[in-house]
């Protein structure tokens, strides 16, 4: 039985080495508050969470593509965002992140191009570019929440093996002193054997003593 189980959860840890983590890009329609209801492209995000998300976000923008406001709350909203291949002019991105109900994290940008919202209909050049933008970030952010998970495993891992090692000494120090007791109980045995042996004999030699002494005591001086 105990092997049974062993080898259950061998499989079940084994398996979970050939997963992978699947970055799919899609098209949705997004309530972005003060904008309504707005066509966005989503990618889902894996091993971070939306507060991580915002904030590389907004690095992203302001880095990579020269925006110059970025606030957070429910959306993001950036302003002035500079992307070749998009528009001459500066664009205006929203953003939101959501969690499903499987704990899956999903990021979602709606992008005003100067009263225009980019579509796929209408700018299918420029609506491809920004997808692979959105690709891009969530692949390059779920390495980076990939990574840190695996430090804090590792992290962890080292804890347990240090922790067993702190356990196997001290069962060793335990195992010595058991070691050293059973070596004392032993001698003790041999000890106590050696003194009955000697009160045995010290019996015989008390009740000659006594016959002597009742002897001696008998004696009658005239």
């Amino acid at each position: 039985m105990k092997s049974i189980i062993i080898t259950i959860i061998s499989l079940l840890i084994y398996s979970s080495v050939f997963s992978q983590y699947e970055i799919k890009v899609s098209d949705t329609h997004e309530n972005f508050n003060k904008i309504g209801n707005k066509k966005a492209i989503t990618v889902n995000i894996y091993d971070r969470d939306a507060q991580i998300i915002k904030k590389e976000w907004a690095k992203l923008m302001s880095t990579k593509y020269f925006s110059d406001k970025t606030s957070w709350k429910n959306i993001s909203f950036i302003d002035n965002v500079l992307i070749k291949g998009i528009s001459k002019n500066t664009l205006d991105i929203y953003g939101m992140v959501k969690y499903s109900t499987d704990g899956i994290v999903t990021f979602s940008v709606a992008v005003d191009m100067g009263g225009i919202f980019l579509s796929e209909a209408k700018h299918n050049v420029e609506y491809a570019k920004m997808k692979k933008i959105m690709h891009n970030f969530a692949i390059n952010q779920s390495k980076k929440g990939l990574a840190e998970k695996i430090k804090k495993q590792e992290k962890a891992l080292a804890k347990y093996n240090k922790e067993k090692e702190k356990n196997s000494l001290e069962i060793q120090k335990l195992n010595s002193e058991i070691a050293a007791f059973n070596k004392k109980i032993t001698e003790n045995k041999v000890s106590i054997q050696n003194l009955e042996q000697n009160n045995v004999n010290k019996q015989t030699q008390i009740e000659a003593q006594r016959k002597l002494l009742y002897e001696t005591q008998s004696i009658i001086v005239k």
